[in-house]
């Protein structure tokens, strides 16, 4: 099995700068994601998130556009889940599409 770093999870709604504890999880090596603990009224927010993100061979992620791209286009780049920026691009995702902060547990 993989090492995995640990982190604790808040909720924020769009607008909520406070967020709601949600719970712990895991990412390992290989960017899959295991949940530790979670608060019953984000358990299953945090399995959606863990399960869409673990059978992703890679993710799409924000990118910027070529200097030819129409004004105000938007541009996705993908990120293999072996690429150095993997880590990353989870943890902007959890964020981005669901909500969950992430801040690793010392």
């Amino acid at each position: 099995m993989a090492e995995a770093d640990s982190f604790r999870v808040t909720y924020h709604e769009p607008g909520d700068a406070s967020g709601s504890a949600a719970g712990v999880l895991s990412i390992d090596t290989n960017q899959h994601i295991t949940i530790t603990s979670a608060e019953p009224e984000f358990a299953s927010r945090l399995e959606l998130a863990a399960s869409s993100l673990n059978k992703s061979g890679a993710f799409l992620v924000k990118a910027k556009p070529p200097a030819d791209a129409e004004p105000l286009s938007l541009h996705k780049r993908r990120v293999p889940r072996e690429a150095p920026e993997a880590r990353d691009a989870v943890i902007e995702l959890l964020r981005k599409q669901y909500g969950l902060v992430l801040t690793a547990n010392a």
